[in-house]
């Protein structure tokens, strides 16, 4: 049976249930002219007879409506549904692309950690143990300049430091030495500036007066022996 008025829209079209007619061409209409031929044929072969026919009767409407309500409901939804089927099959299309793509995206990965494996693989072979016997090396160096630098502080510096003290004692005598020395060349400046200033110049009169004297006796025998002679400050002049 084609129902008039009836199409696939989510909008809830009246016209697909009733005209509002007894002879109207909506679902209701049609199912309740159905049921009245079958009450009426019903009533006819006396199979039904007064309170039975309206509770019949009664019983069909309501039975309509549920269907009608139903039918309502579910023609609603079936653009929805058809929409969401729709989606649905998208969806296990793009699932399926995107799945295919993560497979190749897995054997890359896969690839890429085997790859990755063997790299460290080889650099534990061969990399890793020139490293650790650097790093041994190292160590060992370390070791040595600790073991060193310890024989220094244990031995070398308290020498060294012993002979400083030394040194620092020898300059504090070679510095009262020096002041020594200094309080002498200070005493021995004072001696020559008075022998410089007083007991040179004495001296010098001194011999002075001794060369006039001996000039003296000098003229004085020459005149005594040379009556001619009479010398300049001798004591016949």
């Amino acid at each position: 049976m084609i129902i008039p008025n009836a199409t696939i829209s989510p909008d809830f079209n009246i016209d697909e249930l009733t005209e509002g007619k007894l002879d109207g061409n909506g679902v209701f209409d049609k199912l309740m002219k159905t049921f009245e031929l079958h009450l009426e044929r019903e009533y006819n072969k006396q199979r039904i007879r007064g309170t039975d026919y309206a509770n019949a009767y009664i019983g069909l409407i309501n039975n309509a409506l549920n269907q009608v309500s139903n039918y309502a409901l579910e023609k609603s939804k079936l653009p929805l549904e058809l929409q969401l089927l729709e989606a649905q099959i998208h969806k296990t299309a793009t699932d399926t692309i995107v799945a295919t793509k993560q497979g190749g995206l897995i054997d890359a990965q896969i690839h890429k950690e085997m790859a990755q494996t063997e790299m460290l693989h080889l650099e534990m072979e061969y990399k890793f143990p020139k490293e650790l016997a650097l790093i041994d090396e190292q160590i060992a160096n370390m070791k040595a300049e600790i073991a060193l630098k310890e024989y220094e502080l244990k031995y070398i510096k308290p020498i060294q430091l012993a002979l400083q003290e030394k040194e620092l004692a020898l300059r504090e005598k070679q510095l009262q030495i020096s002041e020594k020395e200094l309080g002498i060349k200070e005493q021995q400046l004072a001696l020559a500036r008075y022998e410089f200033e007083v007991k040179a110049p004495a001296e010098v009169r001194s011999i002075n007066a001794q060369a006039d004297l001996y000039n003296q006796k000098v003229g004085t025998e020459k005149a005594q022996t040379d009556a001619s002679v009479i010398g300049k400050g001798s004591v016949i002049d």
